[in-house]
C-alpha cells in the first residue's frame, strides 16, 4: 500500500447489465427510518469506528447510541466470510445506507489489502446487515471483482474497496467501489469505480465515451469518491503528472456506465489556481447536498483539497476548494481555503499538506444544507506551529469569508487533551458531531466534539468512546 468515505424501494430498473447483486434478506421489519447510521432500527444514528491496521487484518467498532453498548467486526466474528491478516486493511473505508429497504442502515466496510485467490491486495467489500437489535453479522455478504455480475476480474494490487461512498438517489439504494490500482490497458493504478444500483453494475473510468481524458498510469481514478442523490464525484488526483482532477456525473445510466458531466480541475475557468505537477487535486473529497442563498433546485456542494499546492515558498502547504454543482451540471467555485487568506488562523508551512482529509457537515440534519447550516473540517498533516507531525484541523463556516470565525482543534485545543491525539486525520463528522482519533490508558479511542459547543466558542467537552486496542483510527461513521 502507498497511498495512505431509509426509504423502501419502490422503483426498479427496466433492464440488467451484467447481473445483479442480490440485497441481504431483511433481517427485522420493525425498524424506525428515518437517521442515517442507525443500524439497529431504533430511529437514532448509531456510530462505527475504523481501525484497519492492526495484525488481525483491522477491525470496526461499532456502539450503539440509545444502549452504549459496543461490539467488535472483523473477519474472526462469525459470519464475516474472510480471515484476517495483517495487510488487509478491513476498515480502510467505510459507507452506511439501507441496502434492503427495511429501515435499518447497512454497514459497508472495505478492505483494499485483502488477499483474493492468492493476488495480494487485490481487495474485497464487506456488506453487514442492519437489524433490529444490531448488525446482522451472520449475513454478512463479500464482494471481490469475481462476484457475480462484477465487470473484469480480480488482479494483484487492484485495491477494490479503497473508497467508498453510498446513500439514496429517489427512493433507490446505490453504492460506489473505488479501485484505483485497477490496471485497464496502460498499466497499473489507471483505475475505475463500481457503481451499484438496483440490478445493474457498471464501471466508471477514463476511457467511458464522454469523460474527458484518458485512462494512463498512476492517475488513481477512484482513490476518493462522494455523491449525493443527484450526482457522483471521484477523484483523480495523479491526473496529469499529479496535477489532478475530479470527474462529475448524474446517477442516470447508460449501457455499462453513468453519464458524465465535466472533469474539473484547477485549470477549469471556473476553479481558481493553476494545475501543477503535484497538486493532488483531488486527493481529498466531501459531497453533500446543497441550495446556495438565492437558488431552489438542491445541488451538491463538493469539497476537494489540493494537498500538494505550494503558496509562495511554502512546498506542499495545500489548499481547498468549495464547488457548487447546480441541478444543470454547471460547476461554480463558491470559495477557495487556505491558511494564508485573511482573518484565516494559521500560517502555510512546507509539508503542512492542508487538506489531507476534508469533510463536509449539515449541522441541520435536514434533506440539504445551505450556507447557514454547512461546515467545513480540514486536517492539516504536518508542521502546524507547535504541533509538529500532529497537525492540526479547522473548522470553517460556508456562510461569509473563510476567515470568518474559523475554529482551530489541536492538542490542548477544543476541549482535547494535550496529550493524546493521535495525529491530524479527521475521522469524520455527522450533524451532531466532529470525531478525532485519540488514545488513552485503555487503548485507541475516538473524541467527540458536540457543533454546538465547538461553534459557540465557550467551552468544550470532548466526549470520549472505545475504538479497540490499536492506535490506527482511520474513519467514523
Amino acid at each position: 500500500m502507498n497511498r495512505v468515505p431509509a426509504l423502501i424501494i419502490t422503483a426498479a430498473l427496466t433492464f440488467t447489465i451484467g447481473g445483479a447483486v442480490s440485497p441481504a434478506t431483511a433481517y427485522a421489519a420493525t425498524c424506525v427510518t428515518g437517521a442515517d447510521g442507525d443500524f439497529d432500527g431504533d430511529g437514532l444514528r448509531d456510530r462505527a469506528v475504523a481501525a484497519p491496521n492492526g495484525a488481525d487484518g483491522g477491525h470496526v467498532v461499532v456502539t450503539y447510541t440509545s444502549t452504549g453498548t459496543t461490539t467488535v467486526i472483523d473477519q474472526q466474528t462469525a459470519g464475516v466470510p474472510g480471515a484476517g491478516a495483517d495487510g488487509d486493511l478491513f476498515g480502510f473505508a467505510l459507507a452506511t445506507y439501507d441496502n434492503n429497504g427495511d429501515g435499518c442502515d447497512e454497514l459497508v466496510i472495505g478492505g483494499p489489502g485483502e488477499d483474493v485467490g492468492g493476488k495480494p491486495d487485490a481487495g474485497s467489500v464487506w456488506i453487514v446487515p442492519g437489524a433490529r437489535g444490531g448488525l446482522n453479522t451472520a449475513a454478512t455478504t463479500a464482494y471481490t471483482q469475481d462476484s457475480a455480475g462484477f465487470p473484469g476480474a480480480v488482479e494483484p494490487s487492484d485495491l477494490f474497496g479503497y473508497a467508498l461512498a453510498a446513500g439514496l438517489t429517489g427512493a433507490q439504494p446505490y453504492l460506489l467501489i473505488g479501485s484505483p490500482g485497477e490496471k485497464l490497458d496502460d498499466g497499473y493504478a489507471e483505475g475505475q469505480v463500481y457503481y451499484l444500483r438496483a440490478a445493474a453494475i457498471v464501471t466508471l473510468h477514463q476511457d467511458k465515451p464522454g469523460v474527458a481524458d484518458d485512462s494512463e498510469p498512476g492517475d488513481w481514478f477512484g482513490e476518493t469518491v462522494a455523491a449525493t442523490p443527484t450526482h457522483v464525484a471521484v477523484g483523480v488526483s495523479g491526473e496529469n503528472a499529479g496535477a489532478g482532477a475530479v470527474a462529475l456525473f448524474t446517477h442516470a445510466l447508460t449501457a455499462d456506465s453513468l453519464t458524465p458531466l465535466s472533469t474539473v480541475g484547477q485549470d477549469s475557468a471556473t476553479v481558481s489556481g493553476a494545475g501543477e505537477a503535484g497538486d493532488a487535486f483531488g486527493g481529498g473529497l466531501s459531497a453533500l447536498p446543497y441550495r446556495p442563498t438565492g437558488v431552489t433546485a438542491t445541488g451538491t456542494l463538493l469539497a476537494v483539497s489540493a494537498t500538494g499546492e505550494d503558496l509562495g515558498a511554502a512546498v506542499d502547504a495545500g489548499l481547498v476548494h468549495t464547488l457548487f454543482v447546480d441541478s444543470r451540471g454547471v460547476v461554480t467555485q463558491l470559495a477557495e481555503y487556505k491558511q494564508s487568506a485573511p482573518d484565516v488562523e494559521g500560517t502555510p508551512e512546507t509539508d503542512d499538506l492542508f487538506g489531507g482529509v476534508v469533510r463536509l457537515a449539515d449541522t441541520s440534519g435536514g434533506a440539504y444544507a445551505t450556507p447557514a447550516s454547512a461546515l467545513l473540517t480540514v486536517g492539516s498533516a504536518g508542521s502546524e506551529g507547535s504541533h509538529p507531525g500532529t497537525g492540526a484541523v479547522q473548522v470553517f463556516r460556508l456562510a461569509g469569508a473563510p476567515g470568518d470565525g474559523d475554529v482551530w482543534i489541536a492538542p490542548g485545543h477544543a476541549g482535547l487533551p494535550a496529550e493524546g491525539w493521535n495525529d491530524h486525520t479527521v475521522a469524520g463528522s455527522t450533524p451532531e458531531w466532529l470525531y478525532l482519533p485519540g488514545w488513552s490508558d485503555a487503548g485507541a479511542v475516538v473524541f467527540g466534539l458536540k457543533w454546538s459547543e465547538l461553534l459557540a466558542g465557550g467551552s468544550v467537552r470532548a466526549h470520549v468512546w472505545p475504538a479497540g486496542d490499536d492506535f490506527n483510527v482511520t474513519g467514523v461513521l
